[in-house]
């Protein structure tokens, strides 16, 4: 069946996006934790569960060591993750 007025998919988004820019943000919490996991799917077995609350990553550990491992890298995966999506998501990182 054909539409009378058909459109891109991309156009439908932006708009979709522009029109309530919480989906936006939404789609850039869950590429963020993509992205973590990608970046240090090493660490997986130590990862109980990655949340967002607001602008901040929540990462549960499984392991102390682990945890005072990201610990030391907060900034480092915070900066890492924002210039990777070109978008300020990741304000804090918590590790409990």
């Amino acid at each position: 069946m054909q539409r009378k007025h058909p459109q891109k998919l991309g156009d439908l988004l932006s708009q979709i996006i522009d029109e309530d820019p919480q989906w936006a943000q939404e789609l850039y919490k869950q590429r963020a934790i993509d992205f973590f996991w990608e970046r240090f799917g090493t660490m997986r077995p130590f990862i109980r569960d990655i949340s967002f609350r607001q602008n901040t990553l929540h990462i549960q550990m499984r392991s102390s060591t682990a945890a005072r491992m990201i610990a030391a890298q907060k900034d480092s995966i915070m900066h890492l993750i924002n210039d990777h999506l070109h978008y300020l998501v990741v304000e804090d990182i918590r590790i409990y």
